[in-house]
């Protein structure tokens, strides 16, 4: 057992050093109560300055997609005054199409207050912080406007589906994001408030605190490594005895029929 504490302890630090913001658990646990970090990735991705982030709700059940749970929604505040809710997803390629609209719709329904009227909901935006570019068209960012009707007409929308190219690598905005969502320290960062918060996760006390947090999440794993580690001892044990019957004279046939281990077995012991 001591072993298995050993082996479990120096996983869980070398995935914490290996840690980018790029990986789900990672990200969510990065902005929890981190609002100032969270404005320079929603003002980035929006094209908005100066735009303020007046609370964060992160949810860590991100592991079974078909919950449909929201990761990380954020009220925020624009320079003009207008107000946005926002949800922020580190997200992968199955059925993103399909689960972006369906993001947007809780999102966009969850917004709307019972005194107001619709004219009156918040606009929306979900931005998607996608691995690579999954559209395949070279961007940095896809965005949806405008819903256009059939004969040609334009209806304005409250609600954006925003996907930001992951493998993003320029001197833009974006691509400095992007260079700072792939960094597994915090040297090479650009944005300042990001920075600060990724060298507080791996180099300060915080970091206990990122340790167990990690270790209650993959608690099931780590369980099902010590039920392994159990079965290779009770293997070990019966080995060893197998091993003593054998070293004494008894008879293949007269080890398995003591021990009830089949005889094929016992003759490969």
């Amino acid at each position: 057992m001591n072993y298995f504490n050993f082996e479990t302890d120096r996983k869980i630090q070398k995935k914490v050093e290996e840690f980018t913001l790029m990986d789900d658990f990672f990200f969510n646990f990065f902005f929890e109560g981190n609002p100032g970090a969270l404005e320079d990735v929603i003002s980035t991705c929006l094209g908005e300055e100066g735009l303020k982030v007046e609370s964060v709700t992160c949810q860590y059940e991100i592991k079974n997609l078909n919950a449909h749970s929201l990761t990380m929604d954020a009220k925020a505040v624009l320079k003009d005054g207008r107000r946005i809710d926002v949800e922020v997803q580190r997200s992968h390629f199955e059925e993103i199409e399909p689960r972006s609209q369906f993001y947007l719709s809780a999102l966009m329904f969850n917004s709307l207050e019972r005194s107001r009227k619709y004219k009156d909901m918040d606009d929306v935006y979900v931005i998607f912080i996608m691995d690579r570019d999954h559209f395949g068209l070279g961007a940095e960012k896809y965005s949806t406007g405008d819903i256009i009707l059939e004969p040609y007409c334009k209806m304005v929308t409250k609600g954006h589906l925003i996907f930001i190219n992951g493998k993003t690598e320029s001197d833009s905005a974006i691509g400095k994001l992007m260079n700072d969502f792939r960094c597994k320290d915090s040297e090479n960062m650009q944005y300042n408030r990001l920075r600060e918060r990724m060298e507080m996760l791996k180099n300060t006390e915080e970091r206990m605190r990122l340790t167990e947090s990690l270790r209650e999440y993959f608690k099931d794993e780590l369980e099902a490594g010590r039920e392994q580690i159990r079965e290779e001892e009770k293997a070990a044990i019966v080995q060893n005895m197998v091993q003593n019957m054998k070293n004494k004279g008894l008879a293949f046939e007269t080890i398995a029929e003591l021990t009830g281990i089949p005889l094929s077995k016992v003759q490969a012991l």
